[in-house]
């Protein structure tokens, strides 16, 4: 997988009325939030892109969420969210659902190991070796990340749309190890 065609993003909410309040977020109605989040998500997402969803996908009817899953870009992969208990009946629209999942994204001669899981971790694996631990469940109001973590939820970060492995490696490039167990930063050779 190219990382320059991975992104990632979490908490679309699709059809949620709620969540317009709840995130204040900038829209008049779910039609309308629907819409700008599909646009955002295509104009960030090429077709040959990759997009990793953590969760949270959408309240809508079977029919409608399907409608969504047809216009939006990329081949998509699902993170469980506590929301998505009925998720698995769009099966044939992503490469995978799962609740928890290590990513490995090959970047020259790098290899950047991602833990992707719908809720921030306190510790995770390889967090000593520079791993990144993305979620989303938070909606940009987690305040006790650990180092080289972030919600990538359409809430947390400005745009309203995925964030691409380039983006999340940058925000990532101004982040510290941060010890919350026994262990201690690792040069990042493995």
């Amino acid at each position: 997988m190219n990382p320059d065609n991975i992104y990632f993003t979490s908490d679309t909410h699709w059809f949620h009325k709620g969540v317009i309040k709840y995130s204040k977020r900038p829209y008049s109605s779910v039609e309308e939030m629907n819409e700008a989040l599909i646009n955002n998500w295509n104009a960030t997402v090429p077709k040959n892109g990759h997009v990793f969803h953590l969760g949270d996908f959408s309240f809508g009817r079977r029919v409608d969420t399907e409608e969504i899953l047809r216009r939006l870009n990329g081949t998509k992969y699902l993170i469980l969210g506590n929301h998505d208990s009925g998720m698995n009946r769009f099966k044939k629209y992503f490469c995978w659902i799962k609740d928890y999942y290590e990513l490995t994204v090959v970047d020259l001669a790098h290899q950047q190991k991602i833990v992707l899981f719908h809720y921030p971790i306190g510790s995770w694996n390889k967090c000593h070796w520079g791993s990144w631990q993305l979620h989303g469940h938070c909606h940009g109001n987690f305040k006790h990340h650990h180092g080289r973590q972030i919600d990538v939820g359409v809430d947390a970060l400005p745009g309203y749309r995925p964030y691409s492995y380039r983006e999340i490696a940058e925000i990532m490039s101004k982040k510290d190890f941060e010890a919350v167990d026994h262990h201690h930063e690792k040069d990042l050779v493995e």
